[in-house]
């Protein structure tokens, strides 16, 4: 799920920044962010995250994967 030289409490952190954050070009950078740390397998890619619901849907989608660790 995610690369071995990052921490299940590094993204897990950058999950929360990024539903805390009002700014959507803010929401979208961390979540690209957060998506490079994911092994390609797992990544969402360059979708087209058109407003900050799906943006959300998204991260509980990732954060869900990594609490199944």
């Amino acid at each position: 799920m995610i690369k071995e030289e990052y921490s299940l409490s590094t993204i897990l952190k950058l999950i929360e920044d990024c539903k805390s954050e009002l700014n959507k070009k803010k929401k979208i950078k961390i979540l690209k962010g957060i998506d490079s740390l994911l092994l390609r397998s797992d990544q969402i890619g360059e979708s087209s995250l058109l407003t900050i619901k799906q943006i959300n849907s998204a991260l509980d989608r990732i954060e869900g994967k990594l609490l199944l660790l």
